[in-house]
C-alpha cells in the first residue's frame, strides 16, 4: 500500500469536491462518515484518515463511483482512540479533490485494545457479469502495491456461507479479472475480492449477481462449456513494479522544472511510488503520486533510488510552464518605458 505523506490535490473545479457533513460512531469501534458527493464523472472515492490533529492523512480505504448521490463511507475495527477524515473524488481529467476536515470522532474504551495497523487498502469490484448463462467473470480494481495476495470469496444468499473460491497472485495495483468457470445453478450469488498481508486482510464491498436460468442449458447450449475469456491474465512469473524510494524529505512537483512548477506533494524519506514514466530529457523520474496524479522528481541519488523492473519505462511529454502573468516592476526599462515585466521565476535577470 502506497501510504501518503498527505492527500494530493490537483485542483481545477473545487466546487466538484465533496462535502463531509457528519460523523457518527456505531457499535463503539466503527466510523460512518456521510458526505455529499458533487460530481457525476468520478472514478472513486477515498477514504483518509488520521489521529486527532495529529501527523498526516493517510488513505485507508476505497470506493467506486457514488455519482453525484449522497454517501456513507465506513472506517471498521478501530481501537479507542479520536479520528479525523477527509474523502476525496478523482479521475484522470481534474486528478483528485479533497473535501473538508471532519470532526473528530472518538471510539469507545469498550473497544479492543488493539494496535491500529495499516492494512493493504481494499479492492473495488467493478463489475460481475453473467457469461454463458450460468458462469461468472469477476472484474476488480486492486488498489494495494504491498499485498502479498488476493483471494475471491463467493456465496449463494440463503443457501451456503461465504468461502474463499480462489487465492491469487498480488495484481500490485492493477486491474483484474477472475474467472468462476464452474457451471452455477439458478441462484443469487455474492462476491467478495479482499487483499492481505502480514498486517491484515481488507474486502471490497459485496457484490451480486443473479442466475436464473434452472438448467443452465449445459446439454443444449454449445457455449455453456466454452472457456471464459481472460481479459487480462496473470503472468505465470509477475515482474516486480518499478517504484522509486525517497532517502530524503523532498518535494514532488507538477512537471520536471522545480524551479518553475508548483508544488505538488510533501514525500517524507522512505516513501515510496510507482514510476510510470520520464522526461524528455530523461533527467526526472515520472511518479504516480495517487490515480491520475503524476509528479516528477529528479535522477539522483540525493532524492532517492530505483526498485523493481526499471527496464522499460516510457518517456512522457512534459507539461506547458505555467503561464507568468506580466507585471510592472521597478526597473523601468530603457527609455523610462514602463512596458517593462517583472524577471520570471527561475530566470537570471539584470538588477
Amino acid at each position: 500500500m502506497v501510504k501518503y505523506a498527505g492527500p494530493a490535490s490537483v485542483i481545477f473545479n473545487q466546487s466538484k469536491a465533496p462535502i463531509i457533513i457528519g460523523v457518527d460512531v456505531f457499535q463503539n469501534c466503527k466510523v460512518d462518515i456521510g458526505y455529499t458527493d458533487n460530481t457525476t464523472d468520478e472514478l472513486g472515492v477515498r477514504l483518509y484518515r488520521r489521529d486527532n490533529g495529529q501527523g498526516n492523512f493517510n488513505i485507508v480505504r476505497v470506493e467506486g463511483p457514488h455519482s453525484g448521490k449522497p454517501g456513507d463511507i465506513f472506517d471498521n475495527d478501530l481501537p479507542p482512540g479520536t479520528y479525523e477524515y477527509r474523502v476525496s473524488v478523482y479521475n484522470a481529467n481534474f486528478g483528485e479533490l479533497l473535501s473538508n476536515t471532519s470532526e473528530p470522532a472518538t471510539t469507545s474504551p469498550d473497544c479492543p485494545n488493539t494496535t491500529l495497523t495499516i492494512k493493504p487498502i481494499n479492492p473495488v469490484i467493478v463489475s460481475v457479469d453473467v457469461v454463458n448463462k450460468c458462469r461468472v467473470q469477476v472484474t476488480y480494481n486492486d488498489n494495494s502495491s504491498d499485498e502479498d495476495g488476493i483471494r475471491i470469496y463467493r456465496s449463494e444468499l440463503g443457501v451456503a456461507a461465504e468461502a474463499v473460491i480462489a487465492s491469487l497472485p498480488p495484481h500490485q495495483g492493477l486491474q483484474a479479472t477472475y474467472n468462476d468457470a464452474n457451471p452455477l445453478s439458478a441462484g443469487t450469488y455474492e462476491y467478495r475480492v479482499s487483499a492481505y498481508n502480514a498486517k491484515g486482510e481488507s474486502f471490497s464491498d459485496p457484490y451480486d449477481v443473479k442466475i436464473t436460468d434452472p438448467t443452465c442449458n449445459l446439454l443444449t447450449d454449445p457455449n455453456a462449456l466454452l472457456p471464459l475469456p481472460d481479459h487480462n491474465p496473470t503472468p505465470s512469473i509477475p515482474k516486480k513494479a518499478c517504484t522509486w524510494t525517497s532517502v530524503s524529505s523532498v518535494f514532488l512537483r507538477k512537471g520536471p522544472d522545480v524551479g518553475i512548477f508548483q508544488h505538488l506533494v510533501d514525500v517524507e524519506t522512505g516513501k515510496s511510488f510507482p514510476i510510470i514514466g520520464q522526461s524528455e530529457d530523461g533527467q526526472f523520474w515520472a511518479v504516480e503520486v495517487s490515480q491520475g496524479v503524476v509528479g516528477y522528481i529528479p535522477k539522483s541519488e540525493k532524492f532517492g533510488g530505483t526498485g523493481g523492473d526499471c527496464s522499460n519505462v516510457p518517456t512522457l511529454k512534459d507539461p506547458a510552464p505555467p503561464v507568468i502573468e506580466p507585471a510592472p516592476t521597478k526597473n523601468t526599462g530603457s527609455g523610462g518605458s514602463a512596458s517593462a515585466t517583472q524577471c520570471p521565476v527561475g530566470a537570471v535577470c539584470p538588477p
